[in-house]
């Protein structure tokens, strides 16, 4: 390849993107119209001329006939019907080609020969060819990439993670208009697809297209006539009146990719609808669910377990995308920043394997114990809202009973989580290698980055590494305890106390049962296409908190009640709620009282009825689990009370029962932003106290950390997720 210029390209289904490498710099994206993202699409005159992109869009609008939306669909054909034009496959796609390299050209100064071109894994001998002869009508040199190995190939260089020698990622594309999911494998000699499968009929589109589906149940039984121009449009104004509602369905769908709610315009209705992200992840679920089938059969054909599962494609960036995956395949999912763009990138990697390291090997995941001992490397936890927690004390460890015998240690967590009070018992040999606790009486400080907002306080301690070295990112899954994983193929089951499937970052209201179940793709109309993570680490608790050295290590036992409020307008859910018109919408009706931006439904008194735990002791993950640990209070006011009743978190390791009890009182007003929770004003009373076989191993005061939280919220039934919790809450009140 010409080192001066190395062109990538993804010639996607509904989307082309190109990645041009110019004199050893770093590769840019190349525009079409100010976007990165030219639309695949094709139109055919009378005569038989090709245009691409939007201009094909456009040209659509007076002669749909002669569009294609989607060429790469008709790889296996030999020739294409565009009105009266039948030119063949493989000029259509050298067209769509060409328009990318005559841009790459005008951005290097000249024409660029050469070119990396991305194809699904699973595409056979016969449909590379046709790709390679296309692309060779247009390019001296030609070579071609599985879209897998392009993104494994970003990953390695761009994404700052490793792959283990022998070791396996997922890597899930979820684009506009078909799913891909491989597993490669990092060989010696570079990487390598172990298994792959791809749905042609699956993809961001279908999601479109439900989104469509839920406004057909409301709007179609008011006026058949005027929804049947939207779904079958016949006239040149109806089509642009139904590009539109399908422009803006896919429009909502990118939004509640970062916000929890967004409203919609219906054409020829002249209405706006809102819809919230809730409404669209259970219309999208069916459509998810089938790409996790797939994902599962790829994951268990290839053996072993993954070391990381990554996104790509535009439609990856819905949250409950993450969230399915991590309770399927039991790792968390890392969402690449602007997924559309990485196979692109990635090409030119993936073709330069000298540089490809084939022993790649992960961060050092060092035990949290150890993350201590890191002088001037605080430890990473995400950007969180705060959460209630036994201050770390400073006296002395209080010495088990005589013929007490030593329980397990466990892993100390990382600062800005609860630490449950845990002494190293004097006389007690310490594990190899385990971080020296300080001596008694002498606090161990642990700064915190400024600018993180305090939130909403629940004892917790995570501390368990990130997959690949990623921090979490606001909305994601939460992240699966060190050596915990699932069989290949098989779900991970969550501790007890998660949702099924939660959706992240939002509370959910219902929908109505036809809403919830969109039929099968939905035909587009002409013209249409469909079409660290982000976060901060090294959170740490307040400067000045002493840490508690642990019986045979530092203990972490961990008690979070979480919670984490949606932003959703109060003047969209009273219209919602009010009038009735958007069934798909139902939910509770705030009060009028309610101060902007807190979601009405967690408005009212809640009983914690289950709470789940995760802790790792000795390097295996444990759930202590609560039942009545307290209640939550949240008042329309913005002001916030969690009071803990003393009822205790258990757990047996080894015939050892640990218990962690806290009792005490957490105030403060709360706000939420971008669907995560911030607390300010936190005051926090009452007691922590960790106990072995039924003896005290030591106490403290409660104070408070951060932790990401996400939440559901549907009736009377409140359930809170966080990094390594869950807890199930039931309303007891409507009105605090």
């Amino acid at each position: 390849m010409n080192a001066a210029a190395r062109l990538g390209i993804d010639f996607g289904t509904s989307h082309t993107v190109g990645m041009l490498a110019v004199g050893g710099r770093p590769p840019v994206p190349l525009l079409f119209d100010g976007s990165p993202l030219l639309p695949s699409a094709v139109w055919a005159d009378p005569s038989g001329r090709l245009i691409v992109g939007r201009d094909a869009q456009h040209a659509a609008q007076t002669d749909p006939a002669g569009y294609e939306p989607h060429p790469k669909r008709h790889i296996d054909e030999e020739t294409m019907l565009l009105g009266t034009a039948q030119p063949s496959v493989e000029s259509v796609i050298a067209t769509v080609l060409g328009h990318v390299a005559a841009e790459a050209g005008r951005v290097a100064g000249r024409p660029v020969g050469t070119v990396v071109l991305t194809h699904p894994a699973a595409w056979a001998a016969q449909r590379r060819q046709r790709l390679e002869s296309a692309a060779r009508t247009v390019f001296p040199e030609v070579t071609l990439v599985p879209e897998p190995v392009a993104a494994a190939g970003y990953v390695v260089h761009r994404a700052a993670a490793r792959i283990p020698p022998g070791g396996r990622v997922v890597v899930y594309d979820f684009g506009a208009g078909t799913f891909d999911v491989s597993v490669v494998r990092a060989d010696p000699d570079g990487l390598r697809v172990v298994a792959s499968e791809g749905l042609d009929d699956t993809g961001g589109a279908d999601v479109d297209a439900a989104v469509v589906e839920l406004l057909a149940h409301t709007f179609a039984p008011r006026d058949p006539a005027a929804w049947q121009r939207l779904a079958a449009p016949a006239t040149r104004a109806d089509r642009r009146a139904a590009r539109t509602m399908w422009d803006g369905a896919r429009t909502a769908k990118e939004v509640l990719s970062r916000a929890t709610s967004t409203v919609l315009h219906v054409p020829i209705f002249d209405e706006e609808v809102p819809l919230g992200r809730e409404q669209l992840d259970q219309a999208a679920r069916p459509i998810l669910e089938r790409t996790l089938v797939a994902t599962r059969r790829v994951v268990a054909g290839a053996g072993g377990t993954p070391a990381g599962v990554f996104l790509v494609g535009g439609a990856s960036r819905m949250p409950l995308t993450a969230a399915l995956l991590y309770q399927s395949l039991g790792v968390r999912p890392t969402l690449l920043d602007q997924p559309e763009l990485v196979v692109a990138e990635g090409a030119l990697y993936a073709t330069t394997p000298a540089s490809l390291p084939a022993a790649v090997t992960p961060p050092p995941r060092q035990p949290p114990g150890a993350r201590q001992q890191a002088a001037g490397h605080p430890p990473g936890t995400p950007p969180a809202r705060s959460v209630p927690v036994p201050p770390q004390s400073s006296h002395s460890p209080v010495s088990p009973p005589a013929g007490h015998s030593p329980a397990p240690h466990a892993s100390a967590p990382p600062p800005g989580h609860p630490q449950t009070p845990g002494p190293q018992t004097p006389g007690y040999p310490r594990t190899p290698g385990q971080a020296q606790p300080p001596a008694p009486g002498r606090p161990q400080a642990h700064p915190q980055p400024p600018g993180y907002p305090q939130a909403l306080g629940h004892p917790q301690a995570p501390g368990f590494p990130r997959p690949l070295g990623q921090p979490q990112a606001p909305g994601h899954p939460p992240s699966p305890a060190a050596g915990s994983s699932a069989a290949p193929g098989q779900p991970a089951a969550p501790p007890a106390g998660y949702p099924a499937s939660p959706p992240s970052g939002h509370a959910a209201a219902p929908l109505t049962a036809q809403a919830g179940t969109p039929g099968p793709r939905a035909a587009l109309p002409s013209g249409h296409q469909p079409g660290p993570v982000s976060g901060a680490g090294g959170t740490a608790p307040a400067t000045g908190v002493p840490a508690v050295s642990a019986r045979r290590g530092l203990v972490i036992a961990i008690a979070v009640v979480s919670v984490l409020i949606v932003a959703v307008a109060t003047s969209i859910t009273v219209r919602a709620a009010t009038t009735g018109r958007w069934p798909f919408l139902a939910g509770p009706s705030p009060s009028p009282s309610i101060s902007p931006g807190l979601d009405p439904c967690v408005i009212g008194v809640w009983k914690q009825q289950k709470y789940v735990i995760e802790n790792t002791i000795d390097g295996k993950p444990t759930d202590f689990t609560g039942y009545d640990t307290g209640t939550d209070t949240y008042r329309p006011d913005g002001s916030y009370e969690i009071v803990y009743s003393g009822s205790p978190f258990r757990a047996t390791v080894r015939d050892d029962l640990w218990e962690h009890i806290v009792t005490g009182r957490v105030t403060g007003r709360y706000t939420t932003t971008g669907g995560k929770l911030a607390a300010t004003d936190v005051a926090a009373t009452g007691t922590s106290k960790l106990l072995v076989n039924g003896d005290l191993d030591n106490s403290r005061a409660l104070s408070v950390s951060d932790d990401a939280s996400s939440y559901e919220c549907r009736d009377d039934t409140l359930v809170i997720h966080g990094t390594f919790y869950g807890v199930e809450l039931t309303r007891t009140a409507a009105t605090p």
